[in-house]
């Protein structure tokens, strides 16, 4: 046990308005806790982002001052690199390229280096506490997963994961793995619908649907492609990383030929086929050099490829496709919504509950499966509170204004 924080200790990955602000708010429900964060943190330029060295003094002054802050100095380790795959996670993401190498960017691979020193420094002070829970940002993961590492060897403490959801500032909270641990999240949502006897409510469940069927939408749907396939490949997103190691997690959608045999070797595809690829694809610098590839590939099978940046409507794919696979992407959920079941090849979160929904409701599947996730999201998605809004609107206000200010480089840069 800590002398004064408490059981929680919360890291903090580094400075940004995101994980300041879902910190905080941890801080707040949790009654107090521990604030640490690596002085290489501190220190690294941030690669794009817009937090000067003195806004993230600054921060460090309010956390102080808030609560107990300890800036952990960083000692270079003798570690197995190759132990802690937060380092290629933070390479990719900054780079938008999951081909990246670090002899490409030795400046950058340096900085994420001393941020995997400053995580194992910061892991060696949590310990010597003896903290029950410990709480990790998921994001720049090279400041985060050699910690969840060595806890997990250990069992030293409980691992909570925090993270920034893509709608509404909301604060997820997860047990002992990230939301991009599929197999384990699907079974967590299984286990949660059956202790509720798959009750839902029909007005909520018709009203989750109309809200993910309308963000499946394009900007410009192209009018060309629709109706022109009778099978659709949707491939995942390229860019999946987690703090938390995840053991039993196969056929990740990164390896959209892997993705393409397997949906061949289904038997349930019907040509015409397409591979639609996911259009967040459009940044990575390697998309080139992938097309030519997955071409020279894919046109001896008879198979199209639709590209990340053709902005055509996946519910227009699926709308006039007799066939939809999917590996691990959320398309999966946007076609068993339009009532078209998919042939699942991979492993997404929603698999097993789905299938178990079908099983037993063969007539009512969709508004069900629906009913239990938005019922499911509302129990276990917290949105900010007060102040940790106003912590997250204010500095995001102040990063934008000081654009300029000492401690960024020119390279651009994923978010996470």
């Amino acid at each position: 046990m800590s002398s004064e924080g408490g059981k929680n200790a919360i890291i903090l990955s580094d400075l940004r308005a995101v994980p300041v602000a879902a910190a905080l708010d941890i801080w707040l429900r949790e009654k107090g806790g521990d604030f640490f964060i690596a002085r290489a943190s501190i220190r690294h330029r941030d690669f794009g982002d817009t937090v000067s060295l003195p806004q993230k003094w600054a921060v460090v002054l309010m956390l102080k001052i808030v609560g107990r802050l300890t800036v952990v100095p960083t000692v270079r380790q003798n570690s197995e690199r190759n132990l802690y795959h937060g380092f290629m996670s933070s390479l990719i993401s900054i780079t938008n390229s999951r081909l990246a190498d670090e002899s490409e960017h030795p400046t950058l691979a340096r900085e994420l280096r001393q941020l995997e020193d400053g995580a194992l420094s910061v892991y060696e002070q949590i310990k010597s506490r003896g903290y029950e829970q410990v709480f990790l940002f998921n994001g720049r993961t090279a400041s985060t997963q050699p910690i969840a590492k060595e806890l997990s060897r250990n069992g030293a403490a409980k691992i909570m994961i925090y993270e920034w959801g893509g709608q509404a500032r909301r604060t997820y909270l997860k047990v002992p793995h990230p939301r991009h641990d599929m197999v384990a999240e699907g079974k967590r949502i299984m286990a949660w619908a059956s202790a509720r006897n798959y009750t839902y409510d029909v007005g909520e469940a018709e009203s989750y649907k109309r809200l993910k069927l309308a963000n499946a939408f394009a900007l410009s749907p192209n009018e060309n492609l629709v109706g022109k396939y009778n099978t659709v490949i949707f491939s995942g997103s390229p860019h999946e990383h987690a703090v938390v190691d995840v053991p039993n997690l196969s056929g990740l959608d990164g390896d959209v030929m892997g993705l393409v045999n397997r949906a061949i070797a289904s038997g349930e595809a019907i040509p015409p086929i397409a591979l639609r690829m996911h259009p967040n694809m459009t940044k990575d610098p390697s998309l080139r050099r992938q097309l030519d590839h997955l071409s020279q590939m894919l046109d001896p099978q008879g198979v199209d490829i639709i590209p990340p940046a053709n902005r055509v409507s996946a519910i227009d794919l699926i709308r006039e496709a007799k066939v939809v696979i999917v590996g691990n992407s959320t398309v999966g959920l946007d076609s068993i919504f339009y009532d078209k079941w998919p042939v699942i090849v991979g492993h997404p979160p929603y698999k097993d509950l789905a299938e178990t929904v079908k099983k037993s409701f063969p007539d009512d599947y969709s508004l069900r499966l629906a009913g239990l996730l938005a019922r499911y999201t509302d129990e276990h998605v917290e949105t900010f509170g007060v102040t940790a809004n106003f912590v997250w609107m204010t500095l995001r206000l102040f990063e934008v204004t000081h654009r300029g200010l000492p401690g960024r480089s020119r390279l651009s840069h994923h978010a996470s």
